[in-house]
C-alpha cells in the first residue's frame, strides 16, 4: 500500500467538509436565456438612415371606452386651445393631435437619462391608434429619435402630461446631443397637467395621471401594471440579462398612460365645451367656473357661478365662488347685484364687508353704512383666526377714521 501524503490527507479533509479543490468538481453557471422584445411584443422594424427601431401599433377600434371616455367622441378642443394659447384660427382637428408619454432610463432629467420608448397615440377614422417606438440598446437612440421626427410630420400639437418639465425637455436635450432636427420646434404644445389642476383642486388632493384615470375616468388597470418608479431598474435588468419579458409590463404601463392621457383630454374638453349640460361634481363646475373668468369669458363664469348659489358646496369654496361672482359684477359696474351678493356673505366674511363698505363710501357716499359695515369687519377680524386673513387691524381702523371725519365734514 502506498502511503498517504499530506497533501492527500488534505484534500481528504477538505473533501470530508463538503469543500472542493481545482475547478474540474465546480459545477457551470447556469445560462439565462435571453428573450429578444420581438419575443414579447409583436414589432416591425422601422428603418432609418441613423440605424433602425421597433416599432408596435395597436387600434382600439371607434367604439371603445378608457373608462367612461370615449376618445372618438372629442370632436372638438377649441377652449382648451386657447387657454393653452394654441394658434388654431378657430378650428381644432382632433386628428392632428398627437398624444406622447415616454419611459425613460431615470425619473429625473438628469444628463444621462434617456428615453427608451416613446409612446403615441392619435385619431383616425377608424379609431384611436398606439404606437410605441423602442430601442432595444441604447446605441439605437439616433434611430429612435429619427422614427419618432418622422412620425410627428403629420401633427400639428403634442398633448403631455407634465411634458414641459420633463418629456419635451428631454427629448429636445438627446436631439440636440445627437444633432438631429427636433421636431417641436414646429409643434405647439399643451401640458394638461396644469389645467388637470385648476380643474380638480377643489376635490382631489392628487391629480397625478394614475389618480385621474381612477378618479374621473374610472378605469382599472390590470394586472400587467408595473409602477412607473420600477421602469428604469426594469430596463436596465433587461440591459444586463437580455430578458425582455419583465418588459411587458412596461409596455402595458406606457400604452395605458397614453390612452388615459386622452381620455382625460377628451373628457375635459366635452366638460369645457358644455358646461351646463355635462353632469359634474358641484365642486368641479366652481372650478370651471373660475377657469371661464380666468380665460375672459365672463358671461360663461357668472352663470355657473350663479349656479352654484343654489348648490351644496363646502363653505370655503362657496364664499370663494361668490367673492368671484361679485367681483365680475363690481369691474362691469353692475352694482345692485355686487351688493347683493356681498350682502348675503356680510354675516360671516370680511371680505364682503370691506367691499361693501368701499361701495357705500365710494359710490353712493352713504357713510353711516360705510361705517356699519366697517364695525362688522372690526367684530369679525376679532373673534376669526387671524393666520389666514389677507386684512389686519391698522388697515380697518385707518378705514374707519376716515368714514368718521368723511361724515363729520358731511354734517
Amino acid at each position: 500500500m502506498a502511503p498517504i501524503s499530506e497533501n492527500d490527507d488534505l484534500r481528504e479533509r477538505i473533501k470530508a467538509l463538503g469543500l472542493h479543490m481545482g475547478a474540474k468538481e465546480l459545477k457551470p453557471k447556469s445560462v439565462v436565456q435571453k428573450y429578444k422584445i420581438e419575443d414579447v411584443i409583436k414589432t416591425r422594424e422601422e428603418n432609418t438612415p441613423l440605424g433602425s427601431a421597433l416599432v408596435y401599433e395597436e387600434l382600439y377600434p371607434r367604439e371603445y371606452q378608457h373608462g367612461d371616455a370615449l376618445l372618438t367622441s372629442l370632436n372638438n378642443y377649441q377652449f382648451i386651445a386657447n387657454w393653452a394659447n394654441i394658434e388654431s384660427n378657430g378650428k381644432t382637428d382632433p386628428q392632428k393631435l398627437l398624444f406622447l408619454d415616454t419611459e425613460t432610463s431615470g425619473l429625473s432629467s438628469a444628463a444621462g437619462t434617456f428615453a427608451f420608448l416613446i409612446g403615441l397615440g392619435f385619431l383616425k377614422d377608424d379609431g384611436f391608434h398606439i404606437l410605441q417606438i423602442i430601442m432595444p440598446s441604447p446605441h439605437q437612440e439616433p434611430a429612435l429619435l429619427a422614427v419618432f421626427g418622422r412620425l410627428a410630420v403629420d401633427y400639428e400639437t403634442i398633448v403631455t402630461f407634465n411634458g414641459k418639465s420633463f418629456d419635451i425637455p428631454l427629448l429636445e436635450h438627446r436631439h440636440i446631443l445627437y444633432r438631429i432636427p427636433t421636431p417641436f420646434d414646429r409643434l405647439q404644445h399643451i401640458d394638461l397637467l396644469h389645467l388637470a389642476r385648476k380643474l380638480w383642486r377643489n376635490r382631489l388632493s392628487s391629480r397625478r395621471l394614475s389618480d385621474l384615470e381612477q378618479s374621473i375616468l374610472h378605469f382599472r388597470r390590470a394586472k400587467e401594471e408595473v409602477p412607473g418608479w420600477l421602469v428604469p431598474e426594469i430596463y436596465k435588468d433587461y440591459l444586463h440579462t437580455g430578458d425582455a419579458r419583465p418588459l411587458s409590463g412596461v409596455f402595458y404601463h406606457n400604452a395605458v398612460d397614453v390612452l388615459s392621457l386622452a381620455g382625460i383630454f377628451t373628457h375635459i374638453a366635452n366638460i369645457l365645451n358644455q358646461p351646463f349640460t355635462h353632469e359634474m361634481d358641484e365642486r368641479d363646475l366652481a372650478a370651471v367656473g373660475n377657469i371661464f373668468e380666468d380665460m375672459g369669458s365672463f358671461e360663461s363664469a357668472k352663470m355657473i357661478y350663479q349656479k352654484c348659489m343654489h348648490v351644496e358646496l363646502p363653505v370655503e369654496i362657496y364664499y370663494r365662488t361668490l367673492r368671484r361672482l361679485a367681483g365680475i359684477y363690481k369691474k362691469e359696474l353692475q352694482w345692485d347685484q355686487a351688493v347683493s351678493v356681498w350682502q348675503r356673505l356680510a354675516e360671516n366674511d370680511i371680505g364682503s364687508c370691506i367691499e361693501l363698505a368701499k361701495y357705500y363710501e365710494h359710490v353712493t357716499r352713504s357713510y353711516p353704512e360705510a361705517i356699519n359695515y366697517t364695525r362688522k369687519a372690526f367684530e369679525l377680524y376679532r373673534n376669526r383666526d387671524r393666520t389666514w386673513l389677507e386684512y389686519n387691524e391698522d388697515d380697518l381702523k385707518i378705514r374707519y377714521d376716515r368714514l368718521i371725519k368723511k361724515m363729520d365734514n358731511k354734517s
